[in-house]
């Protein structure tokens, strides 16, 4: 009787410690999605082999990713730089087709786990972070080699690939930009900081394009309450950006463009500029595709991206 007892209070005990633990987690769930989501993108760059490196700087640390493959003979170390208010994360999903290759995935400063003092992370100062934590990365990883970069980037990615390529073309053995900045135009700033829902869900459609799913109430709050706290405001509007409308002749390596077709933060118009400006660049387009192909079609961008490579 006495171990038939024990057995119940066990169960009993179990059931409620497992209740707790579902009732904790779908709190936590509902009050930080985002979080766990970036958790799991976190645990998909673990399981592909990345590492994550620190970099000490003043009021903080800069964060990068690197799989610690060393490059072989002729091998370039591809670096691949998110956008505006993204994270290393944001190409979790193409990194298993890239395992060949020695990879760095920079944290632009301010971004992920790239918390440092305010003034490393405004635009002026954001190419000279850049900078400093390539080289970094590139002196303390296995993939540190005289071999030259790939820089693949979107967004203000891109922008920070493009001013790297044109400052430093003996670093660089292919330049890609993936729906980059780079040149002048006026953006809707609620596309990049939602301040409702409505907002939110024009936002999330807009990364990954007209087949984005719907979201619900309390992801669509989330992402408006981190827009309010994301460094994005600082850079809307902002005065010091380099543009290169007048520079892209200067761009000397070999250029690809891969642009979603259906971007409503960056005009279309852009990367045909890029591929006519810049000398024997070539465009590649993917429809149905947003602002962020690497997220809203990663099959396809990882499959062009594989053939850019292999050339």
């Amino acid at each position: 009787m006495c171990a038939a007892i024990t057995k119940r209070n066990l169960l009993v005990g179990s059931l409620a410690v497992g209740g707790l633990v579902g009732l904790g987690l779908g709190v936590f769930v509902a009050k930080r999605p985002l979080t766990l989501v970036e958790w799991y993108l976190r645990g998909r760059m673990r399981i592909a082999g990345l590492e994550k490196k620190l970099m000490a700087v003043e009021g903080g640390q800069l964060a990068f990713f690197t799989n610690g493959r060393a490059a072989a003979p002729g091998q370039p170390t591809v670096v691949l730089v998110h956008g505006l208010g993204g994270s290393a994360g944001d190409w979790s999903q193409i990194i298993p087709s890239l395992s060949r290759h020695p990879l760095i995935i920079p944290e632009l400063a301010g971004h992920g786990d790239s918390q440092c003092g305010e003034q490393l992370s405004e635009p002026d100062r954001l190419f000279e972070t850049f900078c400093a934590q390539l080289d970094h990365a590139m002196a303390s990883s296995a993939a540190s080699s005289p071999e030259k970069l790939v820089l693949v980037g979107n967004s203000l990615g891109g922008w920070l690939a493009l001013h790297y390529a044109v400052t430093f073309p003996e670093r660089v053995a292919r330049l890609i930009l993936v729906n980059s900045a780079g040149l002048r135009f006026d953006v809707d700033p609620n596309l990049l900081v939602p301040e409702n829902r409505e907002q939110a869900q024009t936002t999330v459609k807009a990364v990954f394009g007209p087949h984005a799913p719907k979201l619900p109430d309390f992801v669509l709050d989330a992402i408006v309450d981190q827009a309010s706290r994301s460094p994005t405001k600082r850079y809307i509007g902002h005065t010091t950006v380099n543009y290169f409308d007048e520079r892209l002749s200067e761009v000397s390596v070999p250029t690809d463009i891969i642009w979603g077709m259906q971007d409503p933060v960056i005009p279309l118009e852009h990367a045909r500029r890029f591929a006519d400006e810049i000398p024997n660049a070539r465009l590649h387009c993917i429809e149905g595709c947003g602002h962020s192909p690497q997220v809203g079609n990663p099959r396809e961008f990882a499959r062009l991206l594989r053939e850019l490579l292999a050339r």
